[in-house]
């Protein structure tokens, strides 16, 4: 039986992993309003502030201490293993390609990838586990 640290170091891995395939491997497609097309992103959410990429490194690092830091508050440990994932699968982009790429896009509107979906997730998780605590 896999421990707890077992199943989020499992969760991050395969977040990471399954965003790398998805980036390198998925061939452009589209089927209703759900489409698979390759974009890059050389800023931030929505390609905002294009061309700071020592930046953005720098803020991805400054928020994995900072997931290292908060990992000793046992309850939203799931809720930083996917933004630790989704920091860490668009931190490799920006070393590897120099940019974020984007492989989804739904309504023809901007694109995003798997990294961004966990980082969403992780996020939303963190509020929900915030305002739990604080009902108690």
């Amino acid at each position: 039986m896999r421990t707890k640290w077992e199943n989020l170091l499992l969760i991050f891995s395969a977040i990471v992993f399954l965003d790398r395939i998805f980036k390198v491997y998925l061939k452009d497609s589209c089927v209703s309003v759900f489409c698979i097309r390759r974009a890059a992103n050389e800023g931030a959410a929505f390609g905002i502030f294009p061309g700071k990429l020592w930046l953005f490194i720098l803020i991805s690092l400054i928020v994995i201490a900072l997931i290292i830091y908060f990992w000793k508050i046992k309850r939203i440990r799931l809720a930083l293993a996917f933004m630790a994932a989704g920091t860490a699968g668009n931190l490799i982009d920006r070393i590897v390609y120099g940019k974020i790429m984007d492989v989804f896009s739904i309504f023809n509107s901007s694109s995003f990838n798997l990294a961004d979906i966990s980082n969403i997730a992780g996020a939303t998780l963190l509020i929900i586990f915030i305002l739990k605590s604080e009902k108690k």
